[in-house]
């Protein structure tokens, strides 16, 4: 009997929050993918789990602030404009060591290398930082998954992806116009003089001809 007590009380203890003084880390590289427009979760996670509610949470592209929480709440002063009002960080999650940041509407801009950290309050919570790379497809990858994969999709979502598919396509053929405006001048221009060489030689042709007519 006495052995069973021991075996729950062991139980019961390793089943508890983590101890005080016990050091936590975030030491994962994870790969998310995501298409223009969708909404995209970039996972981060203490371990052992951490509350981090009374802690300061930094996510970052580069150097740059994608979302920062501090002092109980969301602080947007240093969040950089590309990200106003597209990052949702759940305090609730907090609770159990969950750092991860939802991104609404992804770009292309938004490609990258992204860091989640918690501040260092001391060298006995030593908190390590996550890493996530993004990756962004425009949306011809959406086209061929609904096309090829996704056989329940609607006509209408069909028509509606591969309308914004010939709409990207003309933008990048557009783009691709602009950049070798120039090589294109230079085609025109030898277009017209080996026109205007034909041109001259037929009037040429004509003028024999008409002379051959009168002898």
């Amino acid at each position: 009997m006495k052995g069973n007590i021991i075996g729950i009380l062991v139980m019961s203890l390793s089943l508890g929050p983590p101890l005080a003084g016990q050091d936590y880390e975030i030491n994962s590289t994870e790969e998310v993918r995501a298409v223009v427009g969708e909404n995209v979760t970039l996972p981060c996670q203490t371990e052992p789990p951490k509350d981090l509610q009374s802690l300061t949470v930094e996510w970052k592209n580069n150097e740059s602030y994608v979302h920062l929480y501090r002092h109980g709440q969301d602080d947007h002063d240093l969040q950089q404009p590309q990200y106003t009002n597209r990052t949702i960080l759940s305090h609730e999650d907090l609770i159990k060591g969950n750092l991860s940041l939802k991104l609404l509407h992804v770009q292309l801009s938004d490609q990258g290398n992204y860091t989640c950290s918690v501040v260092k309050l001391s060298e006995k919570e030593k908190i390590t930082r996550g890493h996530v790379i993004l990756i962004v497809f425009t949306v011809q990858k959406q086209y061929y998954a609904i096309l090829n994969g996704d056989r329940s999709s609607t006509r209408t979502q069909r028509k509606t992806v591969a309308q914004a598919s010939l709409e990207t396509a003309h933008k990048l053929l557009k783009e691709h116009f602009v950049e070798n405006m120039e090589e294109v001048v230079e085609n025109v221009e030898d277009v017209v003089k080996n026109v205007e060489e034909v041109v001259k030689n037929v009037e040429e042709v004509v003028e024999n001809n008409k002379k051959a007519a009168v002898f």
